[in-house]
């Protein structure tokens, strides 16, 4: 368990699983070329997108207009292989898409 804040006012510590640092290092350098495969974990979903946890908490999106006819994506807690294709820098997202980049 890793300390993340310390906030001395309120007498209040923020915990992590994972250092921020690894988040970090994980986010610049995950590749958004839609060709290096990942494997992100389903953590939930709504009426438009998927949402994925890549590691170290670093959060992906797959939109549900990106799903490939057909295709079965897994219930919240499953696992599956996913490509990077763009970095949300507002949103500090992971934009993500199940089918390789040509």
């Amino acid at each position: 368990v890793y300390v993340t804040e310390k906030d001395v006012s309120r007498g209040r510590l923020t915990f992590a699983l994972e250092p921020r640092a690894a988040a970090r290092r994980f986010w610049h350098q995950a590749e958004p070329d839609g060709l290096t495969p990942y494997r992100g974990t389903v953590t939930g979903f709504d009426a438009y997108s998927y949402y994925f946890d890549l590691g170290f908490g670093v959060p992906g999106v797959l939109r549900k207009d990106m799903v490939p006819p057909g295709t079965v994506v897994g219930e919240v807690g499953s696992s599956m292989q996913v490509y990077i294709i763009a970095r949300d820098k507002n949103n500090h997202r992971l934009k993500l898409s199940l089918q390789r980049a040509l």
